[in-house]
């Protein structure tokens, strides 16, 4: 909970593994790596003092125990509803108060929270963050706060930016506990134990706040509604929207995704590793994806973790390589961003030294991989689309053969 030793993230030795769930399970693998990179610290703009109180949501699956590395999913597809009434995009998790008891459906209190601030707002949007690997409650908060302030900061978003919290482990463990499911099959059986199955156990969850989303969307005229997954966080999309045929979102962003780079490619149905992703892009009317193969994390994933754990008809990750086009059909609401020209070792060492990208007061650093939630101009591209600009207008992208797909230059003055 909020204040208690789960306040500060903790480096921890090795625990036991948590107790699997399903007879597939029985053995947990343990992954050579242990993983480092994709742990969100807070922006600058998000620990700013607020101009004006305001109102911060998260909504967690996980159960918050006092050992952050036990922490499995709620059973029942319960959530904890957390609201913040401090400031918007509050970094702070003790200022997070969890309204009601764990519930499968929003606490009055929550709802009529939610609903006033985005009826406040003249354009109502809401965007959802998904964390990736190696985050604990904390981390989860200082991701969404960040990317919340300085979409606002450096792309004049005033929409609400939510966090959806699932039970990650801290960075040593999620790459200890990694996943069970070796060799590879999909979709993973068991529903805790490890970090996927921690996020399959997350799904009646996710289905869950989807019917909360659908609801947002149907009682708040004109609401936008926006997903973005950063890392192991499109795996929990992917997952959760496994055979899903349902829009609910008007736009969703992928960010650094370590799922396989055939996900978003149309089904076939003699091959069931093609188009595992189908759901996601089936869940939204548009689907990004920004990727660089500059990435210092993701290859990590590809040589450690490839055949044992990952789709093995498809190695390449969708955050490193973009999309397979050239290997079947992708589904026609599918582009893509290539930021290498942004995302490098240049640019990021200018925006540290301008204090843009932090630098955490022990020394540890962000890394490329996490660096889309900080980057102005990825920030400001990220905002043209969440606020509905066609894939071609976007200021700072140039066209390639493919005709969904672009790279991105880098404008230093919006750095």
């Amino acid at each position: 909970m909020p204040g208690s030793s789960e306040s500060t993230p903790v480096s921890a030795p090795v625990p036991a593994p948590p107790a699997p769930t399903s007879a597939t399970s029985a053995r947990v693998q343990l992954a050579p790596y242990v993983w480092k990179g994709s742990r969100l610290l807070p922006s600058a703009a998000a620990l700013a003092p607020a101009a004006v109180a305001g109102n911060s949501f998260i909504i967690s699956n996980r159960t918050l125990t006092q050992d952050p590395n036990q922490t499995q999913p709620l059973a029942g597809g319960e959530m904890n509803w957390f609201l913040s009434t401090v400031q918007a995009n509050d970094p702070t998790a003790g200022d997070y108060q969890q309204q009601g008891a764990s519930s499968a459906t929003v606490p009055d209190s929550f709802k009529t929270a939610i609903y006033a601030t985005l009826q406040a707002q003249a354009t109502p949007q809401l965007t959802v963050f998904i964390h990736g690997l190696g985050n604990l409650f904390p981390d989860a908060i200082w991701g969404q706060a960040s990317l919340g302030a300085n979409l606002k900061t450096f792309a004049s978003y005033q929409g609400l930016v939510i966090g959806f919290d699932w039970p990650s482990y801290n960075e040593f463990n999620s790459g200890w506990f990694y996943a069970s499911n070796s060799p590879y099959f999909f979709p993973p059986t068991a529903t805790s134990g490890t970090i996927r199955d921690n996020i399959n156990g997350s799904r009646p969850a996710f289905a869950n706040f989807l019917t909360f989303l659908a609801e947002l969307r149907g009682g708040i005229s004109g609401l936008t509604v926006s997903l973005v997954c950063h890392s192991e966080g499109n795996y929990m999309a992917l997952l959760g929207l496994l055979n899903n045929t349902t829009q609910y979102f008007n736009h969703v962003l992928l960010l650094a995704a370590d799922i396989n780079d055939a996900a978003l490619q149309t089904p076939d149905s003699n091959d069931p590793l093609v188009g595992q992703g189908n759901g996601i892009a089936q869940s939204g009317a548009d689907v990004t994806v920004y990727f660089t193969g500059n990435d210092d994390v993701l290859p990590i994933s590809l040589y450690t973790y490839e055949y044992d754990y990952h789709n093995p008809e498809f190695g390449g990750r969708l955050g490193s390589a973009g999309p397979a086009y050239n290997s079947g059909a992708q589904s026609a609401n599918v582009y893509s961003v290539d930021c290498d020209a942004v995302i490098n070792v240049q640019n990021f060492r200018y925006l540290q030294s301008q204090k843009v990208i932090p630098v955490e007061s022990d020394g540890s650093n962000l890394s490329m991989h996490t660096s889309y939630l900080f980057i102005p101009q990825i920030l400001q591209d990220m905002a043209a689309v969440v606020t509905g600009a066609s894939a071609g207008s976007i200021a700072n992208r140039v066209a390639t053969t493919n005709p969904r797909a672009y790279s991105m230059t880098c404008n230093n003055s919006n750095n």
